[in-house]
């Protein structure tokens, strides 16, 4: 038939469709067209469902020639029986298509040219669709009940009756729309059930059926968080793929984010299914309902869940670092270790459970040689498994994990190795949404089995200020999971594991050494410790090694790459540790090392039960034992500094004399009430000696357990009193 196109001619319009007031106007606005209020005064959003933006079919006809609009347009109502019926590019060349021509034809009902003159509309009436249909196929047909509103052109090509067609609907959608049965992968770890089945159980409006080329079955739907997300020209989605994976999309804002698992815990709850809930999905559905702050303390919560002692928590965890530094072998020996009851870095105790590593860039030769090396010939751990692929969690992924937790209730620990083989691929038009949904739909998973599920990721090449600055992605990402171990170089620690996250009370990081021979990791200890104590042996050997006192600048020139103000920093820590000593002219020396310590514990434990014997061998305050991490100039000194060196150990043997002698003279002092430091330092100085030697002595006197320093609220007060064991 040839499609006569003589303009609209809104007479035409058939007078059933005229007297409901469920009139519009419509809009073309960046090619699509908009509903707008059908008013004289100005252009006013519309709607197709909210009736009190409708208007009569004669305000809309006065608001078109203000010129404003487009075009009338009319509403498909929920409690009428019309159905509107779109066909869309079924005209060329002013001819309609065969395909087309025998809808029309079999519907036998108003029929008009649309607006673009490429397409038609139809007006039937049909008692019982309860859902919308749509095809994008090589027909583009769309079916609607309700929720929809029509352009009007009046260009009829078929009288203008709206006929009662139901029979030949049925039969139409019957042809078009056959119910496809699902091809169920059983590997896949789902078990076969049919969506439109279960959305009917639900109460889950199904606008219509559309054509998708990834989905075995797509349907429209109204969104079930808000209706008027689905009437404001945003669409709501649930498919099912050939492998019986689900899945849920709206396009609203407000929606952004939420997926399968948070549209079925959503439905479930309003229907109160019990077959497709659970107590982790309740306890999720009830997160928006608005509690008191008594009502919350009262509740009796589950502790978190450590899989990992006070590093690694239950939920969603990323585990970023540089390429080939071996973050794959930190996850793989947590998962032997988990699996088998052993130790994580080492020292760490961890109780056995079942874990899933996602291997996603080996192959199984590779996988097996890393397994033989952690196993060190070991039996295989039962409850180690593992997998070499597995789909992205946008395509069913995340719904197929939550059935293999179901089916092992006694996993701990799932590692995903690595973000980029199951996060959705980016676009890049909205990074942060897009990094922050990457791993989102995990965390119910998280959270409903109290699993940690860590996921290995990358750094940046670049360092930056705060470790989570390098890793490589938008703040969306740090943002959407729950913690982060960052395996990385610090500048000026080496190698650390930088721990944070939503349970951990307060930021950690530790420095680790990698065992390339067993491939393991383990925990030196708190990276500013480790490197504060490293400086600090390498104060303590300078000093040792040079036989005289070094102020700041001068231990700073003897040790590759210090600072000064760095070094003067841990001499004043030092001083307060009794690790080294000021003198009066700004300069440092050693007080006694661990070893010396050793040397002497027989002779403190004999001078402790008499404290009248005297110290036969003086301390030695030179070690050259290792010189191995001292420069050249060091070693030199040393040489050359010999002789001082042991005009130094004999000053030392003589101040822990003078010590002793000070005590026999003063013993009956000190066992009467005790002595100020103030008559302390008079004695020495009638003794001849100086500050420095006052000190050291003093020092002496505490460290073999003569006397105690015992502090008063004011300094005057405060006395060195006999030591309480020897009081007896």
């Amino acid at each position: 038939m040839v499609a006569q196109d003589t303009g609209a001619d809104y007479e035409k319009v058939p007078e059933s469709l005229k007297e409901a007031p469920h009139w519009m106007c419509w809009k073309n606005e960046e090619g699509r067209k908009v509903p707008k209020l059908a008013s004289t005064r100005g252009v006013f959003y519309g709607s197709s469902t909210d009736t009190s933006r409708h208007r009569t079919f004669e305000e809309a006809i006065a608001a078109l020639r203000t010129g404003n609009f487009d075009g009338p347009a009319r509403a498909i109502m929920e409690d009428e029986e019309y159905v509107g019926v779109d066909l869309d590019h079924c005209i060329e060349d002013g001819e309609i298509l065969p395909w087309a021509q025998e809808i029309i034809n079999d519907l036998d009902t108003y029929t008009e040219i649309s607006p673009s003159g490429t397409g038609v509309k139809m007006w039937l009436r049909a008692k019982d669709l309860k859902r919308s249909y749509e095809k994008k196929a090589e027909k583009e047909i769309e079916i609607y009940p309700h929720g929809r509103f029509f352009t009007v052109t009046g260009q009829s090509i078929n009288g203008r009756h709206v006929n009662d067609r139901q029979a030949e609907l049925d039969a139409l959608i019957a042809r078009e729309w056959p119910r496809k049965k699902v091809k169920f992968d059983k590997s896949a770890g789902r078990i076969g059930w049919d969506l439109a089945e279960w959305l009917e159980k639900q109460d889950v409006e199904i606008r219509g059926e559309v054509f998708d080329r990834e989905s075995t079955v797509k349907f429209e739907i109204d969104c079930p968080w808000s209706k008027e997300h689905t009437d404001s020209n945003t669409v709501a989605y649930v498919g099912q793929y050939e492998s019986g994976a689900t899945w849920f999309n709206c396009y609203h804002a407000h929606c952004e984010g939420r997926k399968w698992r948070e549209f079925r815990e959503k439905v479930s709850s309003t229907t109160n299914n019990a077959n497709t809930t659970n107590t982790a999905n309740n306890a999720n559905t009830t997160n928006s309902e608005i509690f008191t702050a008594a009502a919350l303390l009262a509740e009796e919560l589950p502790p978190v869940r450590w899989v990992v002692p006070d590093l690694l928590p239950e939920g969603v965890t990323l585990l970023p670092g540089k390429p080939k530094k071996g973050k794959s072998w930190m996850a793989l020996g947590m998962c032997v270790a988990v699996a088998t009851g052993g130790h994580v870095f080492g020292s760490v105790q961890v109780d056995e459970g079942d874990t899933l590593y996602l291997s996603l860039e080996d192959n199984k030769r590779r996988l097996q040689k890393r397994l033989k090396k952690l196993l060190r010939g070991d039996g295989p751990p039962e409850k180690l498994h593992m997998v070499l692929t597995w789909p992205r969690l946008h395509e069913g992924g995340d719904a197929k994990l939550d059935d293999w937790l179901d089916e092992h209730p006694d996993t701990k620990l799932v590692v995903i190795d690595t973000l980029q083989k199951v996060r959705k691929p980016a676009k890049g038009n909205a990074v942060y949404q897009e990094d922050y949904a990457a791993l989102e739909s995990l965390l119910p998973i998280a959270a409903k089995h109290q699993v940690a599920i860590l996921v290995v990721y990358h750094l940046r090449k670049t360092p930056g200020v705060d470790p989570e600055d390098e890793i490589s992605s938008s703040t969306g990402l740090t943002g959407g999971v729950d913690g982060w171990l960052i395996l990385r170089n610090a500048p000026g620690k080496g190698v650390t594991l930088h721990i944070n996250g939503r349970d951990i009370e307060e930021p950690k990081e530790y420095a680790m050494h990698f065992d390339p021979m067993a491939a393991t990791w383990t925990i030196r200890g708190d990276a500013d410790e480790v490197q504060m104590s490293e400086e600090r042996a390498k104060i303590l050997k300078v000093l040792r090694f040079a036989g005289e006192s070094l102020g700041p600048k001068e231990i700073a020139d003897l040790i590759p790459g210090a600072k000064p103000g760095n070094i003067r920093y841990l001499l004043y820590k030092m001083v307060e540790d009794v690790q080294v000593i000021k003198d009066s002219r700004g300069k440092y020396s050693p007080v006694v090392s661990d070893e010396e310590s050793t040397t002497n514990t027989t002779a403190n434990n004999e001078n402790r039960s008499n404290p009248h014997k005297t110290v036969d061998d003086p301390p030695n305050v030179s070690d050259v034992s290792d010189v191995s991490d001292v420069s050249d100039g060091v070693k030199e000194k040393v040489h050359k500094e010999d002789k001082k060196a042991k005009e130094h150990n004999e000053a030392a043997a003589r101040w822990a004399e003078e010590a002793l002698a000070i005590f026999h003279e003063f013993g009956d002092a000190i066992h009467n009430g005790g002595v100020s430091r103030e008559t302390w330092e008079e004695l020495c100085r009638r003794r001849g000696l100086q500050s420095q030697h006052f000190k050291r002595a003093l020092y002496y006197l505490e460290k073999y357990g003569r006397v105690e320093y015992i502090m008063a609220d004011h300094h005057e007060d405060s006395r060195y009193v006999l030591a309480q064991e020897l009081q007896v």
